[in-house]
């Protein structure tokens, strides 16, 4: 095990900074991987994809010891429940808005290409929305990042997280998923919700409302999108 309290500023930027590139290789392996097999199902390359990411932070919180049980475990339930009040309030306005500007075709025309065109599909997508984004995501950038750094600088990890956290989406333009002009539509919504995530795990110390803000969050607007452009079932 590896203990991150000995490591300075440098050395942890530097791991961050290595581990993040790994994420990032997988995302392209995992990419690779599926043209070269000629695979076009979208939803389960996402599927895989986030599933790899979770077995890799599951993999980085055991190497630097910071995997305990009190990292999952429902304290502070008040704290954590209003933090979820205030995820499902920003969530349902934030899912109509979506719903409405993708109706009209101005907006979320690369979201198209996750749409689910089956009914497994539908269901694949569902699942790894309602399951395994949240987990994918926050284990690294909130149960590692902001975990090894919140002791060192207290209010100011939010702000490490959450410039780490909206920079990583960037990926969703580099894989084609959004275009550049969505991903700045989107910055103040991820900018909003980030900082909801992180302040729920600095104030409760554990990553299970985060979780279940994250997943609540990205199936509302999921099923947005899902609703606001129908397609026809093959």
């Amino acid at each position: 095990m590896i203990e991150v309290s000995s490591f300075n500023y440098f050395t942890l930027s530097a791991i961050i900074i290595l581990s993040v590139g790994l994420l990032l290789l997988l995302q392209f392996l995992i990419k690779y991987f599926f043209n070269w097999l000629q695979l076009r199902k979208i939803s389960l390359r996402i599927m895989l994809s986030k599933i790899i990411e979770i077995l890799f932070s599951i993999l980085i919180l055991v190497l630097f010891n910071l995997l305990s049980p009190e990292l999952f475990s429902f304290t502070r339930i008040k704290t954590g429940l209003i933090f979820l009040g205030i995820g499902l309030i920003i969530a349902l306005p934030v899912a109509y808005l979506s719903y409405s500007a993708i109706k009209t075709g101005e907006f979320g025309e690369k979201y198209g290409q996750i749409l689910a065109k089956t009914p497994s599909d539908k269901l694949l997508t569902f699942i790894t929305l309602l399951i395994l984004v949240g987990p994918a995501e926050d284990l690294f950038f909130i149960g590692f990042v902001q975990n090894i750094f919140i002791d060192r600088l207290g209010w100011i990890s939010v702000l490490v997280y959450i410039l780490l956290f909206t920079g990583y989406h960037y990926i969703n333009v580099l894989s084609g998923i959004e275009a550049k002009q969505e991903f700045m539509m989107m910055l103040p919504v991820r900018l909003i919700i980030a900082t909801v995530l992180s302040l729920s795990f600095l104030l409760t110390k554990t990553i299970v409302y985060t979780l279940l803000i994250h997943n609540l969050f990205d199936t509302l607007n999921y099923l947005a999108l899902l609703s606001a452009r129908k397609i026809p079932e093959q």
